[in-house]
């Protein structure tokens, strides 16, 4: 903005406005060290959007996921106890499941089925016939055909591992047409379980009605009335017998866990990985390719010694599997692929000692750059030598962010390039399109533009159809809106750092101030002086189609520092900050 000025007058232009700065003891005059509610979304600083409220459903919202099929969407909702399924507007929902863990959960979808892990009792959502429903996993685990080729008395070849998911197994043998007594892999089976057996046929395999045999679930034994016979075809086993034997230990392992991502061979996002369980605090379990209801009992790694907290996924292609701060333990562990005897295998290594990862639930790949909450603020993972671990990204609100209380506990998802963490009702927004070096980080790192929104109680976060959403600790789905609604009541807050107007040694006097900002915003604009005293430049504006042009004659007399505020409950934006002033002799001091 020009305008005539005497020529002994100086001016202050600050425009581009930036993010805020919570931790420097000098803050860059166009940042700020006290705002809230703002974001920069159009390159200028703005309200933040506002966000309604769509549905009330429980009394705790724990998990929320959409599941995309050929026949629509189905989205599900973790509340308190139990699951709802909900229509897609939220306008109204059923329950599908209840006496779930009344904690945070986490959900992954493969092939057609979502996976949700609550620490409690696995649950699998997808379509098991002719309708979507939610079962147990430990109900619907795939079935796996453990032994081949056995013979009446026993032995035969091992064809697929023992499915922790699953309480049943299956034997294949080769009938004889004399033997009626066969022996299964396993003895002391579950108790009148339900035993299937089936013959095969040239038409094809036939289930053996239950009359027409006996079990011996102490000694694992079968007994025929009739013996079953040869194969009808030749070198093919031609009895099946499924039966159940339960192992509570296996069930236990994975109904506990707490953590899970998705990742697999050469990139192939076809596994379920799963962690978190206190008894086995540093093992990994992982299920078949592209089946998240088989749990191979030989896909298991152990990573170190101490817990984990976390996953992440790695731009080289490999999965972190990160810990906190330890004096004996690696704080991460990559996971890489390989393929060793035509198998797909998942070869681990150690990585550094150094900075730890503190939450589950705060890690979010931000365009290419893997962001994890640590003791020392939100770190970037950048690579997998010995030198290089992380890169601090949080420096800007570190001051404030690291004194939240129980900061582990805090939520994070990426949302159209802005990484949104969540604690405490606070809500810490790094902006990818803005980076920076702070000369005073004390680190060669560059540094996001942070914002500070407050009073937003998000307790989860999710993202349906392209649109930002969260849910509450008593049962609300909201959505974050594009914009604020001047029918909101939230005040929203951006000031400058105490200026110096370039000089920390003469007082200086302000005769005209000068604003730029968007023509729909309502706000108050004013200055604090060094005493704290708080006064209000009057702003006079007509309507107009362009953008706001203001400039007032302030005579703000005779100071070293000066800070100026934008206030508002309706729409606040500020575009450029002008100040004209001149000295006015020499700071004589306090």
């Amino acid at each position: 903005m020009k305008y005539p000025m005497p020529k002994s007058s100086k001016l202050l232009v600050i425009n581009d406005f930036k993010g805020v700065d919570f931790t420097s003891s000098s803050v860059d005059k166009k940042r700020s060290g006290n705002a809230y509610n703002v974001i920069n979304n159009n390159g200028y600083i703005e309200s933040r959007p506002s966000y309604e409220l769509l549905k009330k459903i429980g009394n705790k919202i724990n998990g929320s996921w959409n599941v995309d099929t050929k026949s629509g969407d189905y989205f599900l909702i973790h509340s308190g106890t139990k699951l709802y399924q909900v229509t897609s507007d939220f306008s109204s929902y059923v329950e599908v499941c209840s006496n779930l863990n009344d904690v945070k959960s986490t959900g992954q979808y493969i092939n057609g089925y979502l996976i949700i892990i609550d620490g409690k009792r696995n649950i699998i959502f997808g379509n098991f016939g002719n309708s979507y429903e939610a079962r147990y996993l430990d109900e619907c685990g795939t079935i796996p055909i453990t032994t081949i080729g056995m013979s009446p008395s026993g032995g035969g070849k091992s064809y697929q591992p023992i499915n922790m998911a699953s309480k049943y197994r299956i034997n294949m043998i080769r009938g004889t047409a004399e033997d009626t007594v066969y022996n299964l892999n396993d003895t002391n089976l579950d108790d009148n379980s339900d035993v299937l057996i089936q013959l095969l046929t040239l038409d094809g395999w036939e289930v053996l009605d239950s009359s027409e045999y006996t079990v011996d679930y102490v000694n694992g034994k079968v007994t025929f009335k009739i013996a079953p016979g040869e194969t009808p075809l030749n070198e093919e086993d031609n009895v099946s017998i499924r039966y159940c034997k339960t192992n509570t230990e296996y069930l236990d392992i994975l109904n506990n866990c707490t953590i899970s991502t998705v990742f697999g061979y050469n990139g192939n996002d076809d596994r379920i990985f799963i962690t978190g369980n206190k008894n086995f605090k540093n093992m990994v379990w992982y299920s078949y390719s592209n089946d998240v209801t088989y749990f191979p009992d030989i896909n298991y790694i152990q990573v170190g010694q101490e817990e984990i907290n976390n996953f992440t996924r790695i731009n080289s292609g490999k999965l972190g599997i990160q810990k906190p701060k330890s004096d004996s333990d690696s704080t991460i562990y990559y996971l890489e692929s390989a393929i060793f005897n035509n198998e797909e295998v998942f070869p681990l290594t150690a990585g550094v000692k150094t900075i730890g990862c503190i939450g589950k639930y705060a890690n979010s790949n931000l365009v290419n750059d893997p962001l994890t909450l640590t003791e020392q603020g939100v770190f970037a993972i950048v690579s997998s030598d010995n030198e290089k671990f992380a890169m601090l990204r949080s420096y800007y609100v570190n001051g404030k962010l690291l004194k939240e209380k129980n900061l582990e506990e805090a939520v994070a998802i990426s949302f159209k390039g802005k990484y949104y963490l969540a604690i405490n009702n606070n809500v810490y927004i790094a902006d990818s399109r803005f980076k920076s070096y702070a000369k005073n980080s004390q680190t060669e790192d560059y540094q996001y533009e942070w914002y500070f929104w407050k009073d937003i109680p998000v307790r989860v976060w999710f993202i349906f159809n392209n649109e930002l959403y969260f849910g509450t600790e008593t049962g609300d789905i909201c959505k974050i809106n594009d914009v604020q609604n001047n029918e909101d009541n939230f005040e929203s807050y951006f000031e400058t750092p105490p200026l110096s107007l370039d000089s920390t040694v003469l007082n200086k006097t302000i005769k005209k101030v000068g604003l730029i900002y968007k023509n729909n915003s309502e706000f108050e604009f004013g200055y604090i002086t060094p005493d704290g005293e708080e006064k209000i430049i009057d702003l006079k504006s007509g309507e107009t189609d362009f953008p706001v042009v203001i400039l007032e004659k302030e005579k703000i007399r005779k100071f070293l520092y000066i800070k100026f505020f934008v206030r508002s409950k309706k729409r606040l934006t500020l575009e450029q900050l002008n100040v004209e002033y001149v000295y006015s002799g020499r700071y004589k001091g306090e």
